[in-house]
């Protein structure tokens, strides 16, 4: 597996192109190892991650996407909060916590998870 790793850096042309929010990623004849070579070489480039986008045996093309600043928990007030712990809690769960969530690719919203 590794040997075809090496291999396919040597012999292919390698097509980096750079994401930008809300694209839409195809993967044609791509595995997973060849997601994890794009992977590997968007991270050289100080990208947060990378996949494959297709491989035809002869070029394989990558997609490199940007880091991302965290999403902001501070839109999670107590309110928010109290009112997950209460509808995890009638549902029969422990517990319950709010956290930001991307509403769209510019803006968040608090969503609830319940403690197992």
């Amino acid at each position: 597996m590794a040997s075809r790793c090496a291999l396919m850096v040597l012999t292919t042309m390698l097509l980096l192109t750079f994401a930008t929010p809300g694209d839409t990623v195809l993967t044609a004849g791509c595995h997973w190892v060849d997601h994890q070579e794009c992977n590997d070489m968007c991270l050289i480039d100080s990208f947060w991650y990378g996949t494959c986008t297709s491989w035809d045996g002869v070029q394989l093309s990558c997609r490199c996407y940007p880091y991302r600043s965290p999403l902001n928990g501070s839109i999670c007030s107590q309110l928010f909060h109290k009112g997950c712990q209460k509808e995890c809690v009638e549902k029969g769960r422990r517990g319950g916590y709010c956290y930001p969530q991307l509403a769209t690719e510019t803006s968040i919203e608090p969503n609830c998870a319940c403690i197992e």
